[in-house]
């Protein structure tokens, strides 16, 4: 039996994004954000179609705690943003050498095949901005472990 067929991802995403657990994260952006339960509940549809394809469901509540704290705490002096701007580094350097050490010699088709994923949704690359997360190890490992799912699947891996 086909798992795919029983269970898409689409679906997954759905149900993982619509879990009681993650009406944490949308109380603490309809806070931030001043939303309306209408907007709040427009936020969820959006943040899930960002994230499916983008990272397998079972990592969705994590990628997306993370993004929620990025968008919910927002650097307010310069030191912050100093701070900010520090971790970027820090964090890019981070998602480059556990990447590596995860996919080994997959490393560059995946990081390429997971930047593309990233690009193919707009609305997902000012989210991440918006939340400075744009070098989060945890985003992108994620993501590159969906990628090598997807070159695998494409027999472009083995």
């Amino acid at each position: 039996m086909n798992v795919e067929r029983m269970f898409p991802e689409a679906n997954c995403m759905q149900l993982e994004m619509n879990h009681p657990k993650m009406d944490v994260n949308f109380m603490k952006l309809r806070d931030a954000l001043q939303l309306t339960e209408a907007e709040t509940t427009e936020l969820r549809k959006q943040h899930t179609t960002m994230l499916t394809g983008v990272v397998q469901p079972h990592e969705a509540a994590s990628v997306h705690s993370a993004i929620t704290t990025g968008l919910t705490h927002q650097p307010v002096t310069p030191e912050q943003e100093d701070e900010r701007a520090q971790r970027y580094e820090e964090e890019r350097v981070a998602t480059m050498e556990e990447g590596r050490r995860e996919h080994t010699w997959a490393w560059d088709a995946v990081f390429g095949r997971a930047k593309q994923i990233v690009a193919d949704k707009p609305g997902l690359v000012k989210l991440l901005k918006q939340a400075g997360m744009e070098n989060d190890p945890r985003f992108w490992l994620s993501v590159a472990r969906q990628a090598r799912l997807q070159l695998m699947k494409d027999g472009k891996l083995r």
